[in-house]
């Protein structure tokens, strides 16, 4: 009886290694379709077909997402707890996944109970900075050792490339500790010279307002983090900035102009005054917002020749480097038109 049970063990173990072996080949023809190198995300949500996003146009595979392909793809992305926390509670779930000599930025997520996962592709390397960026936008910024750097953008505009090229050109001239804290880890920085300290969500901290806290006691050169999303990041990055770090990071909003009042709408009005100051104080060390405008194309990268916008109804290009300062209780924008042209 005992070996009965036994072999019966060793055949469902056997049968639920070829199920993922035929879901992962799957996903292997997935990402071998016409074009498919080229697609910028990939939509799957079981019972659904599969649709690719390429050159900001969806487009159906024609492929169905099947229960077992969405719980392989849970299992592979996910860390074990994340795994249950996502299955019995339906949270949203942030993760990065190497696969198949690609890299893939994703969120799981669950639509009319069922589960999805949407798979954004990155480069396999990080682009040289020349490459998206004119080199004389961002020169003023190379010899900065502190203050407070915001990229800013619409979802898909390049923030995230763009701050990693920006990092990787860093670190090539001058050997610098580099600290990150990311949901998730996007992009992989090469340690030819540097000391890298890449710290990911969920796994390395679990609070971005502890992990930066910690990070002033790690002693970083840079400190990028991924993304600014409530006033406790916000107030830790300020404060890293004011300590003298050179803190990088990146905010969602539609152009430079709209990050500072972006940074004042995160705090109560009775907290504002002392924000206000805490950002004036970081203008004098050099707080900078720079956007990308969207290009849907991958890799996804800034472009340049971005359309104008406007700072106190005083239009100004778009994705030049724009310095903050503080004036009348009120935002003000400044900009010279001698830091150069490009997004």
């Amino acid at each position: 009886m005992a070996a009965i049970s036994e072999q019966t063990g060793q055949t469902k173990v056997l049968e639920g290694k070829r199920a993922a072996d035929r879901e992962e080949t799957i996903f292997t023809e997935l990402l071998t379709l016409p074009n498919a190198e080229q697609a910028s995300d990939f939509y799957l949500i079981e019972g659904q077909n599969i649709y690719i996003r390429i050159n900001g146009e969806l487009k159906n595979t024609g492929r169905m997402a099947s229960t077992r392909l969405l719980a392989y793809l849970v299992q592979k992305t996910l860390m074990e707890h994340e795994q249950k926390a996502f299955q019995e509670k339906s949270i949203d779930i942030d993760f990065s996944w190497s696969f198949a000599d690609r890299r893939f930025r994703g969120n799981a997520y669950h639509a009319g109970g069922q589960p999805a996962i949407v798979l954004r592709q990155l480069p396999n390397t990080i682009p040289e900075l020349r490459a998206i960026q004119p080199l004389a936008v961002w020169h003023r910024l190379f010899s900065l050792s502190h203050g407070l750097i915001l990229v800013c953008g619409p979802t898909g505009s390049g923030k995230s490339t763009t701050i990693a090229a920006f990092i990787e050109e860093l670190a090539k001239h001058t050997p610098r500790h580099i600290l990150t804290l990311e949901d998730p880890v996007e992009y992989i920085f090469t340690k030819e010279t540097s000391l890298i300290s890449q710290r990911e969500f969920g796994r390395d901290f679990f609070s971005f307002e502890a992990g930066l806290r910690s990070a002033l006691r790690e002693m970083p050169d840079i400190l990028l983090v991924g993304e600014i999303r409530d006033k406790e990041t916000m107030r830790a990055a300020l404060m890293a900035a004011e300590s003298g770090s050179l803190v990088l990071s990146t905010l969602h909003t539609m152009g430079a102009a709209e990050a500072l009042l972006r940074m004042d709408g995160f705090f109560a009005e009775n907290e504002r005054d002392a924000i206000r100051s805490q950002a004036a104080t970081c203008a004098s060390k050099h707080l900078f917002t720079g956007t990308a405008s969207r290009k849907e194309r991958r890799p996804r990268l800034p472009h340049r020749g971005a359309p104008s916008d406007t700072c106190n109804d005083k239009p100004y290009p778009t994705g030049k480097i724009h310095a903050a300062n503080l004036l009348n209780d009120k935002w003000k924008c400044t900009w010279d038109a001698d830091k150069g042209d490009g997004a």
